[in-house]
């Protein structure tokens, strides 16, 4: 898949913006506070049906205006679709060739586009939350069971977890919840488990192709099931836990309390790695990404790069330029002074106050 054209509006201070034939790679230029940043979490938009800002809906629709609109023509080989997110301060509506679509899990995927940001150096250094985030995001663009299992388990956490603070805790309820978390936990820690082993076997060679040196890495996934997803099993670990649980007043068992590090030479790089040992380390991991989208989907990553280049030295750029010259199709943002000779035949796109330069 690639995105031949979008109309944005009412995104953030994108109130009328529409462009055309976009290329392979496209160069959004453009001095801080314009709006090349909106037009590429738009794009990314149309992936998740939501921000990679992980900012609320309220935050995304322009203050002036009750609701937002993305609108993208999109190509597959000879074929061309149209997919639309109509957002609102409270939901969302979904469409594909004009049909619009009940369920999210069905519109989520369908381009899969891989996200660069430079927050993603404080993804192995900073809270699991970041790395879990990491996992629900990437995971159930590929998996629509992992998105319904993810969402369920949410609901079923509150749910429990109130009746956990309730005063007459009803154990048969209680139960109910442990069987339904159970096979919720089986099935994400499943999938997790499954995409970072993936992650492992690619990650390598990126991490060598950006640094031209040979590092043995290493993913590491922590749970507290020790290999164990079988639900039986976690019924029981819920079961055993009904005493801490009642005393925390929360459920202190399950996938919400997973993590993973990434290790290089044995050593945790949240640990011991410099912030550009980290920055690269993440950036490896999305390369490698889009490579197990691939490989799980037979479809092309688009690939989004926001404000990235300029945060590496000019070396490590031209190494990340080569292996992202060769992807199905690449945006990437910059300010107007940057100059990258290796994307002379780059679209570039500039954008003022929220238009691409030369609109009124």
């Amino acid at each position: 898949m690639r995105i031949d054209a979008i109309q944005i509006t009412d995104f953030r201070n994108l109130k009328n913006l529409e462009i055309k034939d976009f290329e392979k790679i496209n160069i959004i230029q453009g001095l801080n506070a314009q709006g090349k940043t909106n037009l590429v979490e738009a794009i990314a938009y149309l992936s998740l049906a939501e921000s990679f800002r992980n900012d609320e809906n309220v935050d995304l629709i322009n203050y002036q205006t009750e609701f937002a609109r993305i609108s993208a023509t999109i190509s597959k080989g000879l074929y061309h679709h149209e997919l639309k997110a109509v957002i609102s301060k409270a939901s969302n509506k979904l469409f594909f060739d004009n049909k619009e679509l009940k369920k999210v899990s069905d519109f989520i995927g369908i381009i899969n586009v891989v996200t660069f940001s430079p927050e993603d150096v404080f993804l192995f250094k900073g809270s699991p939350r970041n790395r879990r985030d990491f996992l629900n995001k990437e995971i159930s663009k590929i998996s629509p069971s992992y998105y319904l299992a993810k969402n369920q388990l949410t609901k079923l956490l509150k749910e429990r977890n109130e009746l956990l603070k309730s005063s007459n805790i009803d154990r048969i309820l209680l139960e109910t919840y442990d069987l339904q978390l159970a096979r919720a936990n089986s099935e994400i820690a499943k999938k997790r488990k499954d995409f970072l082993e993936k992650l492992e076997d690619i990650i390598h060679k990126e991490y060598r192709e950006l640094i031209k040196k040979d590092v043995d890495i290493k993913i590491e996934y922590l749970n507290q099931f020790e290999g164990d997803y079988h639900t039986e099993s976690i019924k029981e670990r819920l079961k055993e836990s009904y005493q801490d649980d009642i005393q925390k007043g929360s459920t202190q068992i399950g996938v919400q309390k997973d993590d993973f590090v990434l290790k290089l030479d044995g050593k945790n790089v949240a640990h011991y790695g410099s912030q550009g040992q980290n920055r690269l380390a993440a950036i490896a991991l999305k390369l490698a990404t889009i490579k197990v989208v691939k490989d799980k989907t037979g479809e092309e990553a688009i690939v989004v790069l926001d404000d990235v280049l300029s945060e590496l030295d000019e070396n490590k750029r031209k190494e990340l330029i080569k292996i992202l010259s060769k992807e199905n199709q690449v945006f990437l943002t910059t300010t107007e002074d940057e100059e990258f000779p290796e994307l002379s035949k780059a679209l570039k796109i500039k954008i003022v106050q929220g238009q691409t330069e030369g609109e009124s």
